[in-house]
């Protein structure tokens, strides 16, 4: 099983990775499709699921994995916990820190707050774990993961 992240449901040119993460980094939009190959060497999409609330999820839930890096205001904190868009959390995310990490943990989650694009959120969310260690780098790969497998089993794929 490969997959890829566009903007539409064409499948016509795919670029398609062995893990969602990988697929992630090239991401055009929030469409995620499960690639195959058939006995002729022919690409094969099974599924193609709409994943904007799975991406804005795996966002949240990186940013909350940073969080004690900085100095979060609660309405941040309840926002990145339940996702409600009615909470007032714009502009509210960034607070100068002393170090990289916690700028890039509180300029995620800022990401997660503003941005319509759930791709572009996970990504960054994802990227900022670049700063972190290689446990929190495996654990949002292992996250991702498995809500994608969960995401597929709903979507019956």
């Amino acid at each position: 099983m490969f997959y890829a992240f566009t903007g539409s449901k064409d499948t016509s040119a795919l670029h398609v990775y062995k893990y969602p993460y990988k697929a992630l980094h090239n991401a055009s939009g929030c469409i995620l499709h499960i690639v195959s190959w058939d006995a002729n060497n022919v690409q094969q999409v099974s599924v193609s699921i709409d994943a904007a609330d799975l991406l804005h999820e795996f966002a949240r839930w990186c940013a909350l994995q940073v969080i004690d890096l900085w100095d979060a205001p609660k309405v941040v904190r309840d926002y990145l916990k339940t996702g409600d868009k009615s909470l007032p959390v714009a502009g509210k995310a960034v607070k100068p820190q002393g170090n990289d990490i916690a700028n890039s943990a509180s300029a995620s989650a800022l990401r997660v707050i503003i941005t319509a694009d759930a791709a572009e959120a996970a990504l960054w969310s994802l990227s900022a774990a670049q700063d972190a260690d290689v446990t929190q780098r495996l654990k949002q790969q292992i996250k991702l993961e498995e809500m994608v497998e969960a995401a597929l089993e709903v979507a019956g794929g």
